[in-house]
């Protein structure tokens, strides 16, 4: 089963929207709350070199690895991140939501 753990912050718009999305699709997922002195959020923003939000991670398989992010680089086109994940980048919740749930079919 696929894991899907979402990286948002308390006062986020984007990040609301996100999980009102997933709540309303019946997505079941982790939230991490990324304030303060966050690790997993500092080890995510390393690894995806990301520091916008919301930031979801797909554990697709045990050596597959999908994150989605709202950041606005490079729309829709995969990167491939040193570690051997990929990530997606989108302008908008709504776009990510689409890839998501492709992804959890």
């Amino acid at each position: 089963m696929k894991k899907v753990i979402v990286y948002s912050l308390k006062n986020c718009n984007k990040c609301r929207n996100l999980l009102s999305s997933l709540n309303s699709n019946d997505i079941q997922y982790e939230i991490i709350e990324c304030h303060g002195d966050n690790t997993d959020c500092d080890r995510m923003e390393d690894i995806t070199d990301c520091y916008n939000y919301p930031v979801v991670k797909i554990e697709v398989s045990e050596h597959r690895t999908v994150y989605l992010a709202v950041d606005g680089k490079s729309e829709n086109k995969p990167t491939l991140l040193p570690n051997g994940s990929t990530i997606f980048y989108y302008f908008s919740v709504d776009k990510l939501l689409i890839t998501l749930l492709e992804i959890l079919k």
